[in-house]
């Protein structure tokens, strides 16, 4: 995908190029579904799209620096999802000590939009469950747990 994402731009064909990465994350046919109105948006977004990819493949974060996070994460991918995200969320779930894998029935790397009422169910829960496991903790446990309730938002 990352080779896909910059030979079209380079070359200046960038509808092309969006065809292509709507395509695969949403499906075949996704572009050609939307409205004129959601591709011209989509097509502001493009001259970014390298630095985007550049951002994510060169993230020097390593794997078990995520190991050492203590606060609940909810991972989700969807069940149709493509491999690099099912990899993904696969080995976050399996590296972080506090994670949940949840899977979105029929879903696909779209989720939020495909299956909005389901996702923001799981992650209205997951937001429960974590302020729930927060009012457990003894009062002098419970120092920076705002901060570590925003960061569990942030990371889900």
């Amino acid at each position: 995908m990352a080779d896909i994402v910059v030979t079209p731009i380079t070359a200046g064909d960038r509808e092309r190029w969006l065809q292509a990465f709507v395509d695969y994350w949403g499906r075949q046919g996704a572009w050609a579904a939307l409205r004129p109105t959601v591709q011209a948006a989509l097509m502001r977004w493009v001259p970014k799209a390298p630095l985007d990819f550049r951002a994510l493949i060169e993230e020097p974060t390593s794997l078990a620096a995520y190991g050492r996070l203590r606060m609940p994460v909810l991972v989700m991918r969807g069940e149709h999802a493509p491999l690099p995200t099912l990899k993904i969320a696969k080995m976050l779930s399996s590296v972080l000590p506090q994670a949940r894998l949840a899977v979105i029935s029929g879903a696909g790397h779209m989720g939020p939009l495909t299956h909005g009422s389901a996702v923001s169910e799981l992650i209205a829960t997951h937001i429960d469950t974590a302020e729930a496991a927060i009012r457990q903790l003894p009062d002098r446990s419970r120092v920076g747990s705002n901060n570590l309730l925003s960061l569990a938002w942030a990371v889900a």
